[in-house]
């Protein structure tokens, strides 16, 4: 809050893109005197080698392949700085926050929880398999609705939230919304190698995936912006593909066999589409409440369908947020 309070001061004084680095800057310090503030650890004057072999036997590994990702999530921002306008480059770049920021609030949450309770059961392969579909079943069915409803509704939720100058990038923000559809996914099959200590493979893995993304991206770049986008679909879909091909082998669970266990997450989420598409193509009002419409229909059809398609999994995510729900029974 503090940070972003300094943002709009600075930005309102005239700072302009300073005032995004003084939001870093600021938010950086208040962070750390914060986890000063509220725990007794200091950094001192040590260092201890044998730490060091210890946790990087483990660490090492996600070290570097966090970096390669980190090289090659940014490397669309190089090519499209490099081909083409600043312009460009700024749409793109309003578009995938845009898209990640609801996907990274509910996956840092549910990756911090699944990964401690899969590293608990990292031997048990049944209760792991079975850790594993309730966490999916729970992150798509947060993630389905909302990414639906940025795909449908990007237009006025660009309006609302940026303005009318930034209406170049909502075609890319649908397309990117459509390639995170299956993000929790990735992430939770990645969680299950980490947990059973496989950090190895798990760097393996993203080595590979991101020699192909870096291929494709590079590829891409010469049609266009919009062909970058699409390849992150592509990407996507391939990267689903290779994470699973691994949870296949240690667990016996394939990537087809999660995705039947999600059919009625993916059934749940057609009528609220197709309700809030008709609502978006028939009403012409404010871009704010056709939002506020459309969250109110839309939440309101999927609560329903969910009711008599997932009621168990309906009542356990009520749960989590900390609503009684009434036991219904499920379909």
């Amino acid at each position: 809050v503090v940070a972003g309070v300094v943002a709009i001061y600075m930005a309102s004084r005239g700072y302009g893109v300073w005032s995004l680095a003084g939001n870093s800057v600021a938010s950086g310090i208040i962070t750390v005197l914060l986890l000063w503030l509220w725990h007794p650890w200091r950094p001192v004057w040590a260092f201890s080698f044998s730490s060091l072999r210890s946790f990087f036997r483990f660490g090492g590994y996600q070290m570097a392949a966090t970096l390669t990702d980190v090289f090659s999530t940014n490397l669309y921002l190089i090519l499209i700085g490099k081909m083409y306008s600043v312009r460009d480059v700024g749409f793109y770049d309003r578009a995938q926050r845009t898209q990640q920021l609801p996907i990274t609030l509910m996956m840092g949450i549910i990756n911090r929880v699944a990964y401690s309770t899969f590293a608990t059961v990292a031997e048990d392969k049944a209760r792991l398999v079975r850790g594993l579909r309730q966490a999916q079943a729970i992150s798509m069915f947060v993630n389905m609705p909302v990414l639906v409803g940025i795909i449908i509704l990007a237009e006025p939720l660009v309006l609302t939230l940026f303005g009318a100058q930034w209406l170049p990038s909502v075609p890319i923000l649908q397309v990117l919304a459509l390639g995170g559809l299956l993000w929790p996914l990735h992430v939770l099959n990645l969680s299950i190698l980490q947990a059973q200590g496989r950090a190895d493979l798990f760097f393996w893995i993203t080595i590979f995936k991101k020699v192909i993304t870096i291929s494709l991206t590079v590829a891409a770049s010469f049609y266009g912006v919009m062909a970058i986008a699409w390849a992150q679909v592509v990407i996507s879909i391939f990267g689903y593909l290779v994470n699973t091909h691994y949870t296949k082998v240690l667990l016996g669970y394939s990537g087809w066999k999660q995705l039947s266990d999600l059919n009625a997450n993916f059934l749940a989420v057609i009528p609220m589409g197709i309700a809030v598409y008709l609502m978006n193509d028939m009403i012409q009002t404010l871009p704010l409440i056709k939002l506020i419409v459309a969250s109110i229909l839309g939440g309101g059809i999927y609560f329903l369908t969910c009711r008599l398609l997932c009621a168990e999994l309906l009542n356990e995510c009520l749960m989590l947020a900390g609503v009684r729900a009434r036991p219904v029974q499920s379909n």
